[in-house]
């Protein structure tokens, strides 16, 4: 049997095979877009409207997940620094980090929200739009890293609440090529650096860092980074590449969750969620 499923596997798109793997939780996603928007509010004196499926599937980690609410409560409160600033918002999922920012930090708060998932655009999209924010959150469905080209990435489905990752041991039809940019090439094209960035990428950090040498060397940006280091370690990618990247590029300041930490400190846990500055 097993030999035969895996025959018709070979046949049936991924992503259909992704709802196939996860049916139930597949049905309640569907229903969960269908039904109508409804009030997120994170905290912070702020709310806004946005799809049940949004709030449900990823919003809710902001104040219930105590890592990330840590996080998200650092971010809140570095942004308040900024009047109109420029903020990458690089693998930003569906989109809360740039909501922020263009609703908190001036009437000319620009976001350039990047993600190279296709569900994750629609959705930053869609609460763009019944925000009122259409003119201020740009999105690219694309990679970033360090060059300028095409990416292989995996669509995780809905059982990864429609992140995108990089292949392992995925067979090419699972495959899906996307388009990769880098800080420095999106710096230019802009014509100016961002004023802040954010950076969450599943284990790609060292080559986003990488791809944005000339912007983040010469600028005075904070950075905020989930430092992934299981992933990285997977890819035989040694955690200690990053620490080595930030202090080269300027970065001796690290905080998480509001409090300061040692460069070690970021080599401890699966994750770890760093604000750098100069």
């Amino acid at each position: 049997m097993n030999h035969l499923l895996r025959r018709i596997g070979r046949w049936v798109p991924r992503s259909l095979r992704n709802h196939l793997k996860a049916p139930q939780q597949s049905l309640r996603w569907w229903l969960s877009s269908r039904r109508p928007a409804i009030t997120c509010s994170p905290g912070y004196d702020w709310s806004f409207r946005a799809p049940e499926l949004a709030v449900k599937s990823a919003f809710h980690l902001q104040t219930d997940d105590p890592p990330q609410a840590a996080e998200f409560a650092e971010f809140m409160a570095l942004i308040k620094g900024f009047q109109d600033p420029l903020f990458f918002d690089i693998g930003c999922h569906f989109g809360i980090f740039s909501f922020a920012v263009v609703d908190r930090c001036g009437p000319g708060a620009q976001a350039v929200a990047i993600d190279p998932s296709s569900t994750a655009c629609e959705m930053v999209r869609r609460i763009s739009k019944l925000n009122g924010w259409t003119d201020r959150v740009e999105v690219l469905q694309m990679a970033m890293g360090d060059r300028i080209g095409d990416l292989e990435m995996v669509d995780g489905g809905v059982v990864c609440a429609g992140y995108f990752m990089l292949p392992g041991d995925q067979p090419k039809r699972d495959r899906v090529v996307v388009p990769q940019q880098t800080i420095d090439g999106l710096a230019h094209q802009r014509g100016r650096s961002p004023d802040l960035v954010k950076i969450d990428v599943e284990g790609f950090e060292l080559e986003v860092l990488m791809g944005g040498r000339a912007t983040l060397v010469s600028g005075d940006i904070p950075l905020c980074l989930e430092v992934h280091n299981h992933y990285l370690r997977e890819r035989n990618v040694d955690p200690r590449s990053i620490l080595r990247t930030l202090e080269e590029f300027g970065y001796r300041q690290l905080t998480c969750g509001g409090r300061a930490i040692s460069p070690e400190d970021i080599l401890i846990g699966d994750i770890v969620r760093v604000v750098a500055r100069k």
